[in-house]
């Protein structure tokens, strides 16, 4: 039958918000993983031992935890979901009948607080999934991302103007006076002066109707047979206040936004024009992707300018030696080989030549340290014609030529030279450094690390913008934005800690680092069984088994019915494992047949 529910209200309920969550919340599995005391050690410096108790640093950052890990952007928004979720209440410590912070707190916290203590709250979260073994540390991938700032390009203005009204009027009249000394002599050229100096009110003369303009001399040239025409001084000499042109610089530093000078102007492909910051992210090359260094800087920063300062970040941060940097062409200059390579880091890193667009690029020309030549695929000789400073990096590029009579013979000059006579090849003077790189990026090892670089690094930078509101930025300035890039990638790092099986059973670090072995070890229990043999692409006489498991039980608990692929290293042996619907598959090369 048709049923009918009335609300009938009680005077008394028995009710606890530890039943209204469930078991398997994201929150809970938060809270087991995650200890949050060190907050108040954090932050304890900016409280005093008088006056009346405030609001506990722990709820101000798990409420601004809740809104990163939920994507939530606005903070009286979050404020409001707050008072409405009974998981968010329990997770912050509020029961049903205590009222919830106002969302002012959350911006007074930021402001107090800064970005010293948001960087060391997220250099904690790393170290806690360090502990449980999901940080490799020895290899780093980095790649950047634009992050859309705050600012309408109806506030652009001139910078000079901008920076003028940011400052204090006090700066401002100290500047003018900095600039304009009243003792500072007056000089003139040809009579006229070149610098005004103000003077007092009592010095300087008033202004009549009497007043009338000198009497240009008599042997003046344009007074001579033309005294009907306007008189004319001529050309403006040249004096030593007249400063030579400069250049006209980069729009960056002629314009900006008054809502937030700190943004850049971007306009590339597939980006409009707008202003953006830059997040710069290291991501640490172990199975669980956690990012351990996050930079934040205007818009137009090159990419390469930054990954010295987030390898530096990412050492620091796990405690590690980093032996291996992967990331793309964007990086791949000569100050950074050079940098990775006194520090004896492995720079997978394919060079910056998108300038060399031709159909038979330089790759495909051989060069011969022992005569100091290339060789082209035809088999003909480019000799060393001299050096430029105009490419190659600091040190220059030494250029090699071949003959244009060989060329204009050649079967290949169209797709290899071109309308020009004969073909020219570039090498950097690096004392062979480019060749070295070049020789390792040609490695096995080079190649399988720059692929996985998307799986790694792209990933990680896709979550932080669709999941963790890092796609548009919601604060101004610099600081903030920085706050917030800190901020969710600390929830991403949490989700990671929370989720990962091990981490939350608490095994050692040396066993979580390998979370294949023990998802391997699941599927022997659960029955399976090898079904197939294949070869692999690894060097050497590796084998390929397939288990099928008809109860299915040997589902990863975290990805479900999700194919999920999981490299790792497990000592010096290569393990591969991939967990799909029922199946799962492992490749050791010790496991020979």
């Amino acid at each position: 039958m048709l049923g009918e529910k009335r609300l009938v209200p009680k005077l008394v309920y028995r009710f606890t918000l530890e039943e209204r969550v469930p078991v398997d919340h994201l929150l809970r599995r938060v809270a087991a993983a995650v200890d949050f005391s060190f907050v108040r050690r954090l932050t304890a410096r900016f409280y005093s031992h008088l006056g009346q108790p405030g609001i506990d640093p722990v709820v101000l950052f798990k409420m601004a935890l809740l809104g990163y890990l939920y994507g939530i952007t606005s903070e009286r928004r979050l404020a409001e979901a707050i008072q409405l979720n009974l998981a968010f209440m329990w997770f912050i410590g509020y029961d049903i009948d205590e009222r919830t912070p106002d969302h002012s707190v959350l911006s007074k916290a930021r402001q107090r607080f800064g970005v010293t203590t948001y960087r060391a709250f997220f250099t904690e979260i790393v170290r806690q999934c360090e502990q449980v073994g999901l940080v490799q540390g020895n290899r780093l991938y980095v790649d950047s991302t634009l992050v859309k700032a705050n600012a309408s390009m109806a506030s652009v203005g001139a910078r000079t103007l901008v920076e003028q009204q940011l400052a204090g009027v006090d700066e401002h009249v100290a500047a003018l006076w900095r600039d304009n000394p009243e003792s500072e002599p007056v000089t003139s050229v040809e009579g006229r002066p070149t610098n005004v100096v103000s003077l007092p009110s009592a010095a300087q003369p008033m202004a009549t109707e009497t007043t009338v303009p000198p009497v240009p001399p008599e042997n003046d040239a344009h007074s001579i047979g033309n005294s009907a025409l306007p008189t004319c001084s001529g050309p403006h000499p040249l004096g030593p206040d007249d400063l030579p042109n400069g250049r006209q610089g980069g729009v960056n530093e002629l314009a900006a936004s008054r809502s937030d000078p700190d943004a850049g102007l971007v306009s590339r492909d597939d980006v409009p024009l707008a202003f953006y910051h830059k997040a710069h992210v290291g991501v640490d090359g172990g199975a669980a992707r956690i990012i351990t260094a996050i930079e934040v800087t205007a818009g137009e920063v090159a990419d390469e300018h930054l990954l010295d300062r987030v390898r530096k970040e990412h050492a620091g941060t796990t405690g590690r030696t980093v032996v291996e940097v992967i990331a793309d062409t964007k990086y791949g200059t000569q100050e950074n080989y050079l940098a990775l390579e006194h520090a004896t880091i492995w720079p997978s890193i394919p060079p910056h030549d998108s300038w060399d667009q031709r159909a038979l690029p330089r790759d495909m020309f051989q060069y011969e340290p022992g005569h100091d030549r290339f060789r082209c695929p035809e088999g003909q000789i480019l000799a060393r014609q001299g050096r430029s400073q105009t490419g190659g990096g600091a040190l220059g590029v030494m250029i090699y030529r071949a003959s244009p009579k060989v060329c204009a013979a050649c079967p290949l000059k169209a797709t290899c030279c071109g309308d020009a006579k004969a073909r020219t090849v570039s090498r950097p003077e690096d004392g062979g450094l480019g060749e070295r790189v070049r020789t390792y990026l040609h490695t096995g090892h080079a190649k399988t690390s720059i692929r996985r670089r998307k799986c790694w690094a792209e990933s990680a930078m896709a979550e932080l913008k669709e999941r963790h509101g890092l796609r548009r930025a919601r604060c101004r300035g610099r600081a903030n934005v920085q706050i917030e890039a800190l901020g969710a990638a600390i929830a991403y790092n949490i989700k990671k800690l929370a989720r990962w099986p091990m981490a939350r059973l608490g095994a050692p670090a040396k066993c979580a680092q390998h979370p294949a072995v023990d998802t391997v070890e699941r599927c022997r229990t659960a029955g399976a069984r090898p079904c197939r043999r294949a070869r692999t692409p690894h060097a050497g006489r590796t084998r390929l088994l397939v288990a099928r498991n008809p109860q299915n039980t040997a589902r990863h608990p975290d990805f479900g019915n999700r194919p999920h692929a999981d490299p790792t290293i497990l000592g010096d042996q290569p393990l591969f494992v991939a967990v799909g619907v029922g199946r799962m598959c492992w490749r050791d090369a010790a496991d020979v047949a």
